[in-house]
């Protein structure tokens, strides 16, 4: 009898938990899979795949594959919803379905390496509590849909390795909890959004490998937590800004491959925690400032091909931590600093192509 009342309960329990699924949920879950050609997924696992056949079917009961619930799911079943979505190199092939965007629970919606294609849709905005957003080395096109900016949660936005064009939304400053973003080997052409520098919560900035133009604009040296900047393989012109060295907490800094003019500004001697500095192929002019012997903590820096003049000066000796150091294709002159014995750990320095006397 007791056994008989067990079994009953345990039966009515997963009735109710069937049913209090959000249907909405289970509608955005339906259109991603025909919408992206489920059939054919590469499911990474030997169970937990999604089956659509039973309609009473719990997808956080059944530990559907690249879902996560909410711990609701296991204290409160009339809450219980799914939060996560997680299905990066699946074989996701298809535009996106407007339908997801129903599912307005979700924190994590992450489908990098897969074969979307088309555009994200605009009701895409309606994320309101989404945190990540990663769509990366897919085929996604078109512009980057302003309505995105309306994802003021999110923390990490990457869009990599797509087909996307147009312009960078200047309402991109409004997603002020913004810690990661990276929007590289795009199509994305005109300036670089002056609002960025309103986001001061970003921890990398990857605008790399576009079609930018225009300046550096010096609003993003308000990124005081910044520690990798990557805005090299672009056409960005005019000089850097001269209040680059507010950026303290910069490791990283890849400005090469650009047309940039001008002279390094010497604020740069400030960022003593930088690890990697590329500015090599500009049009960068004037002598290499002295103040670069303050970055101990350098282990690469690319000044090659661009027009530097003068004489490398002795302050570079003191970055002992060097390792790879490419002054080659310049104007400079002179000879090489009597020091240079100091820098212990140098395993690569390219200096041809200068008017160098004694190498």
């Amino acid at each position: 009898m007791f056994d008989s009342l067990l079994i009953l309960l345990y039966a009515y329990l997963i009735a109710i938990i069937s049913a209090n699924i959000p249907t909405y949920q289970m509608t955005g879950l339906q259109a991603l899979y025909s919408s992206m050609n489920g059939d054919n997924w590469d499911w990474k696992n030997a169970t937990g795949h999604w089956d659509f056949s039973n309609s009473s079917v719990n997808p956080c009961v059944d530990s559907w594959e690249g879902l996560t619930c909410n711990t609701q799911c296991s204290t409160n079943i009339t809450t219980c919803a799914i939060t996560e979505i997680n299905l990066p190199n699946y074989n996701l092939v298809g535009t996106l379905p407007t339908e997801l965007s129903f599912m307005t629970e979700l924190s994590i919606l992450g489908l990098n390496a897969n074969g979307i294609s088309h555009s994200i849709p605009s009701c895409y905005g309606q994320f309101h509590a989404l945190n990540k957003l990663a769509l990366s080395e897919n085929k996604l096109s078109l512009t980057i849909p302003t309505e995105i900016c309306l994802l003021t949660s999110l923390t990490s936005l990457s869009l990599y390795n797509n087909q996307f064009t147009g312009i960078l939304p200047t309402a991109i400053g409004q997603l002020f909890e913004l810690k990661h973003l990276d929007i590289n080997i795009n199509k994305i052409h005109g300036h670089i959004p002056v609002s960025i520098g309103s986001l001061t919560n970003l921890l990398e900035l990857y605008l790399n490998d576009n079609i930018l133009s225009g300046p550096i604009p010096s609003a993003l040296t308000m990124l005081l937590a910044v520690h990798d900047i990557d805005l090299y393989h672009n056409q960005l012109t005019s000089t850097i800004p001269d209040e680059l060295g507010s950026l303290i907490n910069l490791e990283f800094l890849f400005l090469h491959y650009n047309e940039l003019s001008g002279t390094i500004p010497s604020s740069i001697g400030t960022l003593i925690n930088i690890h990697t500095m590329y500015m090599h192929s500009n049009n960068l002019n004037g002598t290499i400032p002295s103040v670069l012997g303050y970055l101990t903590s350098l282990n690469s820096l690319y000044l090659k091909s661009n027009y530097l003049t003068g004489s490398i000066p002795e302050g570079i000796t003191d970055l002992t931590n060097l390792i790879y150091i490419y002054l080659d294709a310049n104007l400079l002159n002179g000879s090489l600093p009597s020091s240079i014995g100091n820098m212990v750990h140098l395993d690569t320095a390219h200096l041809q192509n200068n008017l160098l006397s004694g190498t």
